[in-house]
């Protein structure tokens, strides 16, 4: 039993250490300590939008998980404070450069953050609701409650008070812009001081709040949710998520696709170098498209074919005269037994030959 009991420390000795990161896809990993919850977004591979507005009234309205399938996205959290009974979400929004046109007005949703592909920016949207014409030269805008870090002066409207200990939702940008940063936190543990650290630590300069409590809800594809929430699940009618650009086929693009040959553009180089090896007369084989591009591919695949064809036939048993004969050299394998056989017999005949 001594063995057995020294044994198990070992085990325990030599068990990996849990990853500090996970990577969702090239481009977006996955973090999580005690309790705070980090997706970051490499902008040069991924694409961070909010979600599109729908066209009926109440149909904006759906689980963070359910406008997360609906786009495709690999990581969704919810955004804008919302009132059902106000008919949608609370301050300006925008998807895919489309305006969420059931919004409503209040002094307490005016944190805007407005991005593009190229810029990003923490400004004031109150007064800007409906207004189609407010920053155009953002193609998606979310609201929160509040800022929790800002480059250049501090905003003078108003900043919501968060409540120590409740889940909360937030989104910021490193400072050159390359990275998006979700951040959601598990009932029990947020602050400010705390969220904006955490934020720090990833080079975030421009971060705000968006809705938290029972609202706060960070999915995953493969794992759902992954804070644990206050209260249910709620519909919601903003989103925040990450998408893995699209190649024009439908296909993930070749370098997001993880594929250990390097995906499409690998597979390609290796047809071209296949096409230009010497063919296996000496000759090189021809062009695809052939010299004036007129049938040069047809050309091709027909010697191909004949020529499979003949290896098919001359591991078939063929022989000249273009006949195929497999029956004939299973014939002449019966007959070589045959023959050995009489060989070895002919003596015995004759020695009782002789006795007769």
């Amino acid at each position: 039993m001594r063995p057995v009991l020294l044994a198990v420390p070992m085990l325990f000795a030599l068990s990996p250490a849990p990853a500090l990161a996970d990577e969702l896809a090239p481009g977006l990993t996955y973090e999580v300590s005690n309790g705070y919850h980090v997706v970051i977004a490499d902008l040069a591979r991924i694409e961070v939008r909010a979600n599109h507005p729908k066209a009926g009234a109440g149909q904006d309205f759906e689980t963070v998980e359910k406008h997360a399938i609906d786009e495709g996205a690999f990581v969704a959290v919810n955004a804008n404070y919302f009132d059902a009974s106000k008919g949608g979400a609370c301050g300006v929004a925008r998807g895919f450069a489309e305006d969420f046109t059931r919004v409503y007005e209040e002094q307490t949703c005016s944190t805007t953050l407005g991005w593009s592909s190229a810029a990003a920016e923490i400004f004031s949207g109150y007064g800007h609701e409906a207004d189609s014409a407010f920053r155009t030269d953002m193609t998606d805008m979310v609201t929160g409650g509040g800022v929790l870090l800002k480059t250049g002066p501090q905003p003078n409207w108003y900043e919501v008070s968060m409540p120590t200990g409740r889940a909360m939702t937030a989104v910021g940008l490193t400072a050159d812009r390359s990275q998006f940063v979700f951040l959601a936190t598990d009932k029990g543990t947020s602050s400010v001081s705390r969220m904006k650290a955490t934020f720090t630590s990833y080079g975030v300069i421009d971060a705000i709040f968006l809705d938290g409590g029972g609202s706060t809800r960070l999915w995953i594809q493969g794992r759902s949710y992954v804070n644990l929430p206050e209260g249910a699940d709620r519909n919601v009618p903003v989103v925040v998520m990450a998408i893995v650009p699209r190649a024009p086929d439908g296909g993930l693009e070749a370098h997001d696709a993880g594929e250990p040959d390097g995906g499409q553009e690998a597979q390609d180089a290796a047809s071209t170098a296949d096409a230009a090896e010497p063919a296996a007369d000496g000759g090189t084989a021809p062009d695809a498209a052939g010299p004036e591009g007129d049938g040069g591919a047809a050309d091709a695949t027909a010697q191909g074919t004949d020529a499979g064809a003949a290896d098919a036939a001359e591991g078939a048993g063929a022989v000249s005269g273009g006949c195929t004969c497999q029956g004939a050299g299973d014939a002449g394998a019966q007959v070589l037994p045959q023959l050995v056989g009489m060989l070895v017999l002919a003596p015995v005949f004759q020695r009782r030959k002789k006795r007769q």
